[in-house]
């Protein structure tokens, strides 16, 4: 089942730490046309996530 989940703050540093830990940074971060903050990474199996920021 495939679902999205804010956490308000905390995006910029997941984004970092995924990307420490070897996840490859394919767009962002980026502010949305809704006003989120938004990063998509790609990591183990080719697994892509949203990492998003309310605004």
């Amino acid at each position: 089942m495939a679902g999205r989940s804010c956490a308000a703050g905390y995006a910029d540093r997941a984004v970092e730490r995924a990307q420490d830990a070897g996840a490859e940074l394919l767009e962002g971060p980026l502010t949305t046309d809704w006003g989120t903050q938004a990063a998509y990474l790609r990591g183990p199996g080719n697994l892509v996530v949203d990492v998003c920021r309310d605004a």
